[in-house]
């Protein structure tokens, strides 16, 4: 009775561990197929592809049959990252690789900028390596624009501020627009127009309602040097896309 009874014991725990793998395949499975990154998913003995997201297949333009049973340093596209067996090899003997940002072709001729990222881990006793493929070609467009909007707000001749109209701080500013007010860059930056507006000159809180309505103002605008000497400006003002606002200002004028 007592063996009949082990043999019953072990038999549902036997289903259970089989159920409980079931649901933990089928959830893994719901994650690779809705995944917003391209994966890949390697044997890590022969470099073999054996399976591959719907993701990557429709951000890239290629079949699902152009990636299986291929060895990775195959897939042109992949050149960059896996170039040859030797290149398999590296990634199957650190385990872990990323790359922050390496170039990808796809289809259609498209470049995309992507992050990469390898994992080995084992399935069944059996050493696979998964791929995690990120698309950052949108991000790194707008991290090369801001680089050159930053270029160009340095270079200029004008003060600029970068201000953040729920608090009106100085965010961000070129040379001009420091030396201007006789303070360091460090000094003006966190300082409200409050703090650096001459005393009753502008109404700052009707201009900026007026402003965050029509989204551009120009005008003259009187600020303070840090000496106290007041100085006129003319200033154009713009909301830019990431909700800040940006004011460019001419000098043309200083007195007590």
């Amino acid at each position: 009775m007592k063996d009949n009874t082990q043999d019953v014991v072990s038999t549902a725990s036997r289903e259970r561990t089989r159920r409980e793998l079931s649901v933990s395949e089928l959830k893994y499975r719901r994650l690779f197929e809705s995944a917003k990154d391209g994966i890949l998913i390697l044997d890590a003995e022969t470099g073999m592809v054996v399976d591959v997201n719907p993701f990557l297949i429709e951000r890239l333009g290629y079949s699902r049959e152009q990636f299986l049973q291929k060895k990775v340093w195959e897939l042109g596209f992949l050149r960059d990252i896996v170039a040859n067996k030797d290149s398999f090899e590296e990634l199957k003997r650190k385990e872990y690789i990323r790359y922050a940002d390496k170039p990808l072709e796809a289809a259609d001729g498209r470049r995309l900028n992507v992050e990469f990222v390898s994992n080995v881990y084992l399935v069944n006793d059996h050493r696979v390596i998964q791929c995690n493929i990120r698309d950052i070609t949108e991000r790194k467009a707008l991290e090369e624009k801001a680089n050159l909007m930053q270029v160009l707000i340095e270079r200029s001749k004008d003060a600029i501020y970068i201000v953040d109209p729920a608090t009106t701080r100085i965010l961000n500013t070129n040379e001009s627009g420091y030396r201007n007010l006789g303070y360091t860059q460090e000094e003006l930056l966190g300082k409200t127009y409050d703090e650096i507006t001459a005393p009753r000159t502008n109404n700052i809180p009707m201009v900026l309602e007026m402003f965050l309505q029509v989204g551009y103002m120009s005008g003259i605008w009187v600020l303070s040097h840090r000496s106290g000497t007041k100085l006129f400006l003319r200033y154009e003002s713009v909301i830019r896309k990431d909700g800040f606002f940006e004011s460019q200002m001419e000098l043309f004028a200083a007195g007590a």
